[in-house]
């Protein structure tokens, strides 16, 4: 009976002044990330972000299946647990700079700059960097990487051999110090993850479509060809990644920079990625196979 008298008076209590009822200020991103992380089958909140980014900058509205293969690769990424060590990546979905340009995992911070670009080099199917154009990531090496950890991977949907100065993505000053990774430069693929030795890790690699990644850790430098290990060195001791940009399409080598005419239809760099190489792979691909570009 009290209670319902309470419940009853409650309203002219409200409104007589009597006390006032004070709310703790909402969070409303925390709370929708809370909500999109508890229901996996929706729409991932980091695919949300992305698409919010992607219409404030006036990009070309995603389709479904690009929103689709989006989902799948966040979950997936996150449920394998690769997800922390992931500093950056750009899936190269849409049709035009603006939504190509977008780092999936911040789509706030990270976003790329395409030198030299023309509106033919994107597609569906990914960017080309062709002629004079690259990617440019304005993250510098030492703001991603460590000195004993580091790992770039891309996704290039031609075979071509590349030659001179031409990588498919890194850093360099020219001499002996830097990030890059590049595959079949005239047959071998290559990956110098900062090794104070000056030296590349250099592996066999006639085909340049697929997914090449190059992997740093403290004892070792390590290449993988659409999730199989295929070259490996032992790593010195490193000097601090340099302050120079990456780049994608091309290296931001101060000796010259030349973009490799390739499309590329996903770029990642962060932390040395745990885990398998091989499921990391499964992930690309079958990304790629839901947009139909795989390779």
């Amino acid at each position: 009976m009290k209670k319902l008298l309470f419940l009853l008076l409650l309203p002219n209590v409200l409104a007589s002044g009597a006390f006032t009822v004070k709310l703790a200020p909402v969070d409303s991103r925390a709370i929708a990330k809370a909500l999109y992380e508890a229901r996996p089958a929706m729409m991932t909140y980091e695919v949300s972000r992305f698409i919010a980014k992607n219409a404030a900058l006036s990009g070309t509205a995603l389709t479904v299946k690009e929103v689709t293969a989006l989902n799948y690769l966040v979950r997936n990424l996150k449920m394998n647990g690769y997800w922390p060590s992931a500093g950056y990546i750009y899936p190269f979905v849409g049709s035009d700079a603006i939504a190509q340009s977008l780092n999936l995992l911040d789509p706030d911070s990270g976003r790329l700059t395409f030198a030299n670009d023309s509106g033919g080099n994107h597609t569906a199917s990914g960017w080309t960097a062709a002629s004079t154009s690259y990617a440019n990531t304005a993250i510098a090496a030492s703001s991603v990487f460590t000195s004993t950890s580091c790992y770039l991977t891309v996704y290039v949907r031609n075979n071509s051999s590349i030659t001179g100065a031409q990588q498919d993505m890194g850093t360099f000053n020219g001499s002996t110090l830097g990030t890059i990774i590049g595959g079949n430069y005239g047959g071998t693929a290559y990956f110098f993850g900062g090794d104070s030795s000056g030296s590349l890790l250099t592996a066999g690699d006639s085909n340049s479509s697929g997914l090449l990644a190059g992997l740093r850790t403290e004892t070792a430098m390590t290449l993988y060809r659409n999730g199989t290990q295929f070259g490996s060195k032992t790593a010195t001791t490193s000097p601090s990644p340099i302050v120079r940009d990456i780049y994608i399409g091309a290296a931001n080598n101060a000796a010259g920079v030349t973009p490799t005419g390739r499309q590329y239809a996903y770029a990642q760099m962060g932390l040395a990625l745990s885990g398998s190489q091989s499921t990391f792979y499964t992930i690309i691909q079958n990304f790629q196979t839901i947009l139909g570009r795989q390779v």
